[in-house]
């Protein structure tokens, strides 16, 4: 698939959100292998390719127990989709705090555990806020998100969902096209 796609795609995740969607019985060291022999093959394949090592929600822990269990090395960037920590920030139940350590965190965990790979990248692939929270909620969240996230050194934040999908009313536009004030906030 690097290989074949390399000219259009170049950074690939292994697996979304470990350790969701595996089976019950599945460990870090599971996950470590997949990571090891993804990211073996696509460079063989292409060089130049990315390759991250991923995490439900900022689910660090489990991304230590995994680079404990082998895939040390074997990445390239961090995703993280830390949702429940910006539903706080949304609701007001002050967790800026915790929102504002993942790097931090992160890069702590990265320098125990794999000191080479301290300085990668930490890319929030998914993030958002239900609008059904209330529109002003979701824009001042998505605001939130995006600059805590740069002060605290995320080198990439891609908002869940541009529009409404069947995830629920994520969307910075409704189904319908029209746009939220979440819209206007990421505009400006």
């Amino acid at each position: 698939v690097a290989r074949r796609y390399g000219d259009h795609i170049r950074d690939w995740e292994v697996w979304n959100e470990p350790p969701n969607f595996t089976g019950k019985d599945q460990t870090p060291a599971d996950y470590a292998k997949i990571v090891i022999s993804s990211h073996d093959a696509a460079k063989a394949a292409d060089p130049d390719c990315l390759v991250g090592l991923a995490a439900k929600s900022s689910h660090i822990n489990y991304l230590e127990q995994v680079i404990k269990a082998g895939a040390k090395g074997h990445y390239d960037y961090i995703v993280l989709h830390p949702y429940e920590v910006l539903d706080g920030i949304g609701n007001h139940a002050g967790t800026e705090a915790i929102y504002m350590n993942i790097v931090p965190v992160v890069r702590k965990m990265l320098a125990a555990q794999d000191p080479a790979k301290v300085d990668v990248p930490v890319i929030f692939t998914e993030l958002g806020c239900e609008a059904k929270k209330g529109d002003a909620v979701q824009a001042h969240a998505l605001v939130k998100a995006y600059v805590m996230g740069i002060a605290q050194g995320v080198a990439c934040i891609h908002w869940f969902e541009g529009m409404d999908g069947d995830s629920g009313p994520m969307g910075l536009l409704q189904r319908n096209g029209t746009p939220r004030p979440s819209y206007t906030a990421m505009g400006t």
